[in-house]
């Protein structure tokens, strides 16, 4: 998949940036289906939309302006730590930075980007 911009930020943190539909399809093809499933309408409606995958322990930001789609990903992450850094997200209301994400998952997780979990969980 070639993006305008796929950057690994640090081990937790990833941004994509999707210039124009023909990137957003190839986003969202490479979306697991539960992720992926009805999101182009949401974000047709809304402009943005949030997602986690508890599979893969991936929670997901996305905002669309016109026909292009900024994509924030947070990996380690479990399903009440993405509830607190989704909301943090969407409360700032301003536009994600990297200084932003890394916050947002300090403040959902107490752990900082470069600290790794300390348990897993049973699959």
């Amino acid at each position: 998949m070639t993006l305008a911009r796929d950057a690994a930020l640090n081990s937790i943190v990833r941004y994509q940036f999707a210039a124009n539909a023909r990137e957003v399809s190839e986003v969202l093809a490479h979306l697991p289906v539960r992720i992926a499933s009805e999101l182009a309408v949401e974000l047709d409606g809304c402009g943005e939309a949030l997602r986690y995958d508890g599979i893969s322990e991936r929670a997901y930001y996305f905002q669309s302006e016109g026909s292009t789609l900024a994509i924030w990903i947070w990996n380690d992450i479990d399903a009440s730590e993405a509830c607190d850094l989704l909301a943090f997200i969407v409360n700032r209301g301003t536009n994600v930075t990297e200084v932003m994400a890394n916050e947002a998952f300090f403040v959902a997780t107490g752990r900082l980007v470069s600290e790794p979990r300390t348990y897993r969980r049973a699959h």
